[in-house]
């Protein structure tokens, strides 16, 4: 029977000599980035361990250590001496029981951080690996101190404080926020954090935590939160992304602030805007706001109106349409006597914050209102005027009266009553307007001879 023929290998590298790999080994043992060590445990008389001694190091040792280079074929007690008893411990159990092991130390002597492996070659003898890691030691210490920090500034904070995973699960709650809801965490799984929302609030805050994660942006709602005795507040919830060095969110923060007390003041400030809006139409004064218009230099040259009631409007004969947004003087169109120097005297009230009053006659149709002006806001002012006009009326009656009757057959002053003044003030309203009678009194001082008589008898 005829064999296969076998297929010819190749043949591999020549293995290496003992000597050979004896050197690829100890090259490998020398040039290692960590520390290495061979030692044996030193005994008395009982067989007790009381020290050790290092029989060969590597390079790294010393740069690892700062040990001297001497101490190779000592006791460590001889070139450590303040080495702690640990370390003796640690080697010689390992060199004696057999039994490798994982540790972290400090030692006393180089004031540094080691993660060690040690481990029993033989009997009697240990090995260890070791690597300095006080730098990372010390940045742990750090994140600790600033992670307990964290913690004090989270347990300080008024606020209910939560984060969550990337994936938009909650997995921490403030203390704060457990103690204002009284609701277990172990019962927190998945959207059940929706149960502390009031019902009305819930689809919409679920919405816009949904349409936030996914997006991956900032998340703000207002919403009211149940407390623990059944009282439901208004809170601003908002939570934030926090984003790696590329960009991706690693998890969410967030915090849930308390404005229901804002949101009392809100709504009875909104009230008491709706008072104020109808008490300020509804007035029977004319009422009007005015913002100063300064021109390039800082000086006053007009007013806008920002709001004005009714009886504003009714006064001038024009709607609100045409009067907001509108300057003093376009609204006016010089209706005003230029004496007055309105836009002057509400420029002192807008930018002193002081007030004034004085009296102002529209000649067009023969009203005269009593102003008075306030400012609360530097900058702008507020109007009431106050219709005089029948007093004024009264009074010019009253004067022309006075000066039309002859001297030794004017009555004393206290004779005067107010009955004989009204019908006088009448009589003039049923004869002619404020202002024709004006006129007609510029009339009588230039010509009393023929003009007295022809008024008196109107009168």
């Amino acid at each position: 029977m005829k064999l296969p023929r076998l297929p010819k290998i190749s043949p591999g590298p020549p293995l290496l000599r003992g000597e050979d790999e004896l050197d690829k080994y100890r090259s490998l043992f020398v040039n290692m980035t960590e520390g290495f060590a061979l030692g044996e445990a030193l005994l008395d008389e009982k067989g007790v361990a009381y020290d050790f001694q290092l029989l060969e190091v590597n390079k790294a040792f010393f740069a690892q250590t700062g040990f001297p280079r001497n101490c190779v074929g000592r006791p460590s007690l001889e070139w450590a001496p303040r080495q702690e008893s640990i370390w003796r411990e640690n080697y010689c159990g390992v060199a004696l029981s057999g039994r490798a092991k994982h540790f972290v130390s400090f030692s006393i002597d180089t004031g540094r951080h080691y993660e060690l492996y040690c481990y029993c070659p033989q009997p009697r003898r240990f090995a260890v690996v070791f690597r300095n890691i006080s730098e990372r030691v010390r940045l742990e210490q750090q994140l600790s101190q600033r992670e307990h920090e964290l913690s004090q500034m989270v347990a300080g904070l008024p606020g209910l404080v939560w984060t969550a995973q990337a994936d938009g699960r909650a997995d921490f709650l403030s203390m704060q926020w457990l103690y204002y809801t009284g609701v277990d965490p172990a019962t927190l799984q998945g959207d059940s954090w929706l149960t502390v929302l009031h019902p009305d609030d819930r689809a919409e805050a679920a919405a816009t935590w949904h349409s936030a994660h996914t997006a991956q942006r900032d998340y703000a709602i207002e919403r009211r939160i149940r407390r623990h005795d059944g009282v439901y507040h208004w809170f601003h919830v908002r939570g934030l992304p926090l984003r790696d060095e590329a960009g991706a969110v690693m998890r969410w923060f967030g915090i849930c602030t308390d404005i229901d007390d804002l949101k009392q003041v809100q709504s009875a400030l909104a009230e008491s805007e709706q008072r104020y809006t109808a008490l300020f139409n509804n007035k029977l004064n004319a009422v009007a706001h005015y913002r100063l218009i300064t021109n390039a230099a800082g000086l006053p040259v007009d007013f806008s109106h920002i709001a004005v009631n009714a009886a504003y409007g009714k006064m001038l004969g024009l709607s609100h349409a045409d009067i907001v947004g509108k300057r003093l003087a376009e609204v006016f169109h010089g209706s005003l006597d230029p004496s007055l120097n309105l836009i002057q005297r509400f420029a002192q009230v807008a930018l002193q914050g002081s007030q004034d009053q004085f009296e102002a006659g529209l000649p067009t149709d023969g009203q005269w209102f009593d102003v008075f002006v306030h400012s609360h806001q530097h900058g702008e002012c507020t109007a009431l005027f106050s219709d005089i006009t029948d007093r004024k009326q009264a009074e010019f009656a009253l004067r022309q009266s006075e000066r039309w009757r002859p001297r030794s057959s004017r009555p004393p002053w206290g004779s005067h009553t107010y009955r004989s003044m009204a019908t006088c003030s009448a009589s003039i309203a049923n004869s002619a307007d404020f202002w024709a009678i004006r006129r007609m009194n510029s009339s009588v001082s230039t010509s009393a001879g023929s003009s007295i008589p022809r008024i008196a008898s109107r009168i």
